[in-house]
């Protein structure tokens, strides 16, 4: 989101802002994130850029990580299902309950 520059005071409270909800989304996705080895819950990550923060799944620390015995990102079948596999919308449920705070 770009916002035009103005008084620094009230741009540190909104960028505190800003970083306490990506805090409190990156928490709630791990409470919903299933867990069998951590590997998903461990690669929710915060990326802070100039002007946006995201928060998601970092792919290649998914993939990079030991516990995930594949080395494939599998957080898309985790949160879609899959014919075997229940969906599990983490990332839905997580942005619903940061929405109501």
């Amino acid at each position: 989101m770009a916002r035009r520059t103005g008084d620094s005071f009230i741009d540190s409270l909104i960028e505190q802002e800003e970083e306490t909800v990506a805090q409190e989304l990156k928490q709630a996705i791990q409470g919903y994130v299933g867990v069998d080895t951590g590997a998903l819950r461990d690669s929710i990550t915060i990326e802070k850029k100039s002007d946006s923060i995201t928060v998601g799944v970092d792919e290649d620390a998914l993939v990079a990580d030991t516990r995930n015995y594949r080395a494939r990102n599998y957080a898309r079948f985790h949160h879609d299902g899959t014919i075997r596999t229940r969906a599990n919308p983490f990332l839905d449920k997580a942005l619903n309950d940061v929405g109501r705070g």
